[in-house]
C-alpha cells in the first residue's frame, strides 16, 4: 500500500499497541500477519530462493523472523536461523515464536556454522524500529557478515543499525535490497542513509484501520510523482510579462557558471524573464553562453537596487563569492522586500550576519546547513528533519534541506520528504539547477501557491530531473544535464 505519512519510532510502537487494543488482536497474532506478509515480498521478489538465512534478534523483530522461518520452512524451504543475542524474554510474542520455531523442529546455529555464500538470501531481523543506540562488539561482526556477503538482503521493518527517527547509522548498518515494513511508513527509511540502506521499501499495513492511523499524529510527509501538482493551462493571450521575471544575484569575478545554470533551469520551467546581476566584467559574455538570458554588470550595491525593484523574484548566492563585493550585494537583497531564494555563498553570509525572514526559501546543503547552525556536517546528517525544522526556527521562511531524501520544512505546514532523485545528482552545480527551478516556479505561481508548496514541488521536479537524467547512469552525470528534463517535466 501506498502511505505518504511518515512517523517515528515512538509513534509506531503506539499503533501497533492501538492495533493490539482496538481491533482487537494478540500481539502475537500480529506478529504471525507481519511474517506472513514478509513472506509473501520475499517470494514475489525471489521465487527461485531455495536456502534462507534469518538473522533473529531477542526482540519483536526476532520474533517475525522466527515466525518467517517456521512459515518457509513449512513450504519447503532449507531454512538457517541465527540468533546471536540469544532468547527473548521468557512469555513474551519472541520467546513464544521461538517455542514455536523449536516444536516446528527449527533450530538456532552459530555463525561459524553456517556458509553465507552458499545462502540465496539472507533476512535480517536483528533489530527493529526502536533502536537507539549504536551497534557494537559482536554484533557489530555480524552486521558486518551480512552486509558482506554475497546474496540479496531483505530487513525486516527497518535494517539492523538504522535510526527509524532520523535516517542515520547507529554505529553500523546492515544494507538491504528490500525492505518490508509494517504498519507505519517510517521517517528514518526515506532520508539520511535510509535510501542507500533501505532499498525498495514495501509497506504492510496488516489491515490496521485507516482510523486507527488518523488518530496519531505524523512528523513528516512523503512527496514524490504521485504527490504531484497540476499546474494551470497556459492563457492564449499570455505573453513574457505574464510568467514572471526572475533575477539571479551572483556571478562574481571568473565564476559565471553558476548563474547560468540557475538562470537557463529558470527559463526551462517556464519562468518569461531572466535576468543575471554579475560582476561587470562577466556581463558580457554571459548572454553569448545564454541568449535568452541578459546580463548587467553591478559594480557596486547601488547599482543593485533599481534591477531587484523591476523583477518579481531575487535568487541570490550562485557564485556569488563571499568578499566585500558579494556582501556589499547581499545587504541589499536582503533588505529589499520581496520573495528570495537564497543557496550558496549567500548563505554563508547569512550565518555571519543572521537575519530572519518569512518570505524567502534557503536550500542548504549538508555542510551549508551545519554553517547556519553553527554545527558539524555529522550533526545535520544525524537528524535531517530536525536541522531543517532549526534553520526554520532561526531564519524563518522555508528550508529546503538537499541531500538523499531531501526535506523541505516550514513553521505552518507539515514537513515533506522528496521521494526521488539519485546520487548521480551529487556533482557541482545541481544546487544551481534547484536554485533556477525554485526561482522559476516562484515567478509564475509566487501568488498562487505558498512558498512550502512551490519549494517542495521545485525540489521534486528536480530530484525526477536527476532520475531521468541518470538513465544513461549516475557515475558522470553532470548538473547542465538535468535541465534537458525540466521542460518534459513541467508540461506533464
Amino acid at each position: 500500500m501506498t502511505d505518504i505519512r511518515l512517523y517515528t519510532a515512538e509513534q509506531s510502537q503506539r499503533l501497533d499497541r492501538l492495533a493490539i487494543e482496538q481491533m482487537p488482536i494478540e500481539g502475537y497474532a500480529l506478529m504471525t500477519l507481519a511474517a506472513k506478509s514478509a513472506v509473501e515480498v520475499l517470494r514475489c521478489r525471489w521465487p527461485e530462493a531455495r536456502h534462507v538465512t534469518l538473522f533473529c534478534g531477542p526482540g519483536n523483530n526476532g520474533g517475525d523472523g522466527l515466525v518467517m522461518a517456521r512459515l518457509l520452512k513449512g513450504a519447503g524451504l532449507q531454512v538457517a536461523v541465527v540468533m546471536p543475542m540469544g532468547a527473548g524474554r521468557a512469555g513474551s510474542d519472541a520467546d513464544k515464536a521461538l517455542l514455536d520455531w523449536n516444536a516446528f523442529g527449527g533450530e538456532c546455529q552459530p555463525l561459524s556454522n553456517i556458509d553465507l555464500n552458499k545462502t540465496d538470501l539472507i533476512v535480517d531481523a536483528l533489530f527493529g524500529s526502536g533502536l537507539a543506540r549504536n551497534i557494537e562488539g559482536d554484533i557489530a561482526a555480524i552486521v558486518a557478515a551480512i552486509d558482506a556477503a554475497t546474496c540479496p538482503v531483505m530487513a525486516v521493518d527497518i535494517p539492523s543499525g538504522l535510526s527509524c527517527d532520523t535516517g542515520c547509522v547507529l554505529g553500523i548498518a546492515a544494507k538491504a535490497d528490500v525492505t518490508v515494513t509494517f504498519i507505519t511508513n517510517k521517517l528514518g527509511l526515506h532520508t539520511g542513509f535510509g535510501p542507500e540502506l533501505c532499498g525498495e521499501v514495501v509497506l504492510q499495513d496488516l489491515d490496521v484501520p485507516a482510523n486507527l492511523r488518523n488518530q496519531l499524529h505524523h512528523v513528516a510527509e512523503l512527496h514524490g510523482p504521485v504527490q504531484r501538482r497540476c499546474w494551470p493551462a497556459r492563457s492564449r493571450a499570455a505573453h513574457k510579462g505574464t510568467h514572471g521575471s526572475l533575477l539571479v544575484v551572483g556571478g562574481g569575478a571568473g565564476m559565471p557558471g553558476a548563474t547560468l545554470l540557475a538562470a537557463k533551469a529558470a527559463m526551462r520551467v517556464g519562468a518569461g524573464k531572466v535576468r543575471i546581476a554579475c560582476d561587470p566584467q562577466n556581463a558580457p559574455m554571459l548572454p553569448l553562453s545564454l541568449c535568452e538570458v541578459m546580463a548587467s554588470g553591478v559594480g557596486a550595491a547601488d547599482g543593485l537596487k533599481p534591477l531587484l525593484a523591476d523583477h518579481d523574484v531575487v535568487a541570490v548566492g550562485p557564485g556569488l563569492g563571499r568578499g566585500e563585493w558579494a556582501k556589499q550585494l547581499f545587504s541589499v537583497v536582503i533588505d529589499h522586500p520581496g520573495v528570495t531564494v537564497v543557496d550558496a555563498d549567500a548563505l554563508t553570509l547569512l550565518a555571519e550576519a543572521p537575519v530572519r525572514r518569512d518570505d524567502w526559501i534557503l536550500t542548504p546543503h549538508p555542510g551549508e546547513a551545519a554553517t547556519l547552525l553553527s554545527t558539524v556536517v555529522h550533526e545535520v546528517q544525524a537528524d535531517r528533519l530536525g536541522a531543517a525544522t532549526e534553520i526554520v526556527n532561526r531564519y524563518g521562511g522555508v528550508c529546503v534541506l538537499k541531500g538523499a531524501g531531501t526535506i523541505t520544512a516550514c513553521s505552518e505546514q507539515q514537513a515533506k520528504v522528496i521521494a526521488a532523485g539519485n546520487p548521480g545528482m551529487a556533482t557541482a552545480g545541481s544546487g544551481d539547477v534547484l536554485t533556477g527551478v525554485i526561482g522559476g516556479l516562484l515567478a509564475q505561481f509566487g501568488e498562487l501557491w505558498p512558498l512550502s508548496d512551490l519549494a517542495t514541488e521545485a525540489a521534486l521536479i528536480h530530484a525526477m530531473a536527476g532520475d531521468l537524467a541518470a538513465g544513461e547512469g549516475e557515475r558522470g552525470l553532470m548538473a547542465s544535464d538535468l535541465i534537458e528534463h525540466l521542460r518534459s517535466l513541467v508540461n506533464q
